[in-house]
């Protein structure tokens, strides 16, 4: 093709030859992508030993751009591809997040993740624009239930927030296991509510043991952990993991919990015990308790709606032992409550359960 020739929507301008003008006419260094073609170009803007331009396609719909079928590709319009903008998404979220007692400002930060999943869905679906998926849940209760999903967002990894974690190994957990071995209890209750994919009720396994047993060997871990999404509690119980997600775990303990090589290495079995995995939607549902610890971190109280807040949070608190510990999310604030809760941690979010 001799340039210039469109991708998508998107017109790209080469100089002589297959040369990119400055950066490309478009401010990006190579490779850049645009639409779903990744645009490959050498040094001067050649493609390395020929001089012109590679085109590397990742997935099928991509293929049509270059194809002579004058029939447009799913969920387009006469031909015109319509994509949906931050502003039709967060529109969108605006108006359906209180209908699923979701908070819209939960997201804020972390729409991307949301708004792609609704982008693929537009087109899975068909439909050409945000407007019409609104029609689409209008019409069809079930597409709730999809929605719904879509706004579960999944940012994790082990030993996320170390300084709840330090204190919690250092001074938290050892005073409730001094108090459980006092009254000759052995089993520590722990409930991961909201555990993903699983980085957080394993890093209080692996805090358990290579932490707290040695001072406390007859201490037994009982840890239950929940989510409302059955494809991330099978991740979790398959239990491998990039590396990257292991990063903030201390190097020792990594070693110990992950001793296989590879880039995707699974937890080792002796961490694995005592853990429950179960499907569970916090909105509607919470473990019977009660719990030495519960960690509801970065889900209620970013995601839920504030009279959903309201509701969940004495029903957590009702659920710990007396001095029982609370840990919500770094950037999370608890909704007003009554005097059942005070600071354990100085400024970190753990919270303690005041004795009546």
């Amino acid at each position: 093709m001799e340039p210039p020739f469109r991708i998508g929507e998107a017109q790209v301008l080469l100089g002589p030859e297959g040369t990119a003008p400055g950066k490309g006419a478009c401010g990006m260094e190579p490779p850049f992508h645009i639409g779903e073609a990744q645009v490959l170009l050498g040094a001067g803007g050649h493609r390395p030993g020929e001089g012109h331009v590679e085109w590397s396609l990742h997935s099928a719909s991509a293929g049509r751009m270059f194809s002579s079928d004058p029939r447009p590709p799913p969920g387009t319009a006469g031909g015109e591809v319509h994509a949906m903008t931050d502003r039709d998404c967060v529109e969108l979220l605006q108006w359906a997040a209180p209908r699923l007692r979701l908070r819209w400002e939960g997201f804020r930060r972390v729409r991307g993740q949301v708004c792609k999943r609704l982008g693929r869905r537009l087109k899975a679906l068909g439909l050409s624009s945000a407007a019409e998926y609104r029609t689409r849940l209008e019409a069809d209760p079930s597409e709730w239930d999809v929605l719904d999903s879509f706004c579960r967002v999944t940012i994790s990894r082990f030993y996320r927030d170390h300084r709840v974690f330090d204190v919690l190994r250092d001074d938290l957990l050892p005073a409730l296991l001094e108090q459980s071995r006092a009254r000759g209890e052995h089993r520590f209750r722990v409930w991961s509510a909201g555990c993903a994919s699983g980085e957080e009720p394993y890093t209080v396994s692996v805090l358990f043991q290579m932490g707290l047993q040695p001072r406390f060997p007859e201490a037994k871990l009982d840890l239950v952990a929940t989510d409302a999404d059955e494809a991330l509690l099978e991740r979790a119980r398959r239990g491998c993991y990039p590396r990257g997600a292991l990063r903030e775990l201390p190097p020792e303990w990594a070693a110990a919990a992950f001793p296989e090589p590879g880039p995707e290495p699974c937890l080792a079995p002796r961490f694995r015990e005592g853990l429950t995995f179960l499907r569970q939607d916090l909105r509607t549902e919470l473990q019977d308790g009660p719990f030495h610890l519960v960690l509801c971190r970065n889900v209620a109280f970013t995601y839920f709606a504030p009279p959903l807040q309201r509701e969940v949070l004495p029903k957590l608190v009702a659920r710990l032992v007396p001095d029982g510990l609370l840990v919500i999310g770094g950037h999370e604030s608890l909704p007003e409550h009554d005097t059942d809760l005070e600071r354990a941690a100085g400024p970190l979010p753990v919270f303690r359960r005041r004795r009546s």
